[in-house]
């Protein structure tokens, strides 16, 4: 995650960021969204360790437009619902 807290820093416009297959966690993703302003999309497929929470923390990410939870368990429909009001 320190990577991605210094690419913010530096003022770095990441649009697209790939974590599929990948340890994340909900706190990890409450991290993206707060330090990623411009994150357009995001690919969480395979993640075991996202759940409803760390979804619906991603609302802090205003620019996101494009997330990719497939296979992920524990990531309901009901918060990618939440997530798209």
């Amino acid at each position: 995650m320190q990577v991605l807290q210094r690419l913010a820093q530096a003022g770095a416009p990441l649009r697209h960021l790939n974590l599929q297959h990948t340890d994340i966690t909900n706190a990890g993703l409450d991290a993206i969204a707060r330090a990623l302003p411009h994150l357009h999309t995001l690919h969480l497929s395979y993640c075991r360790r996202v759940t409803d929470d760390g979804v619906a923390r991603l609302a802090a990410a205003k620019k996101l437009h494009t997330l990719d939870v497939y296979n992920a368990p524990y990531v309901s429909e009901w918060a990618i619902r939440d997530l798209a009001r």
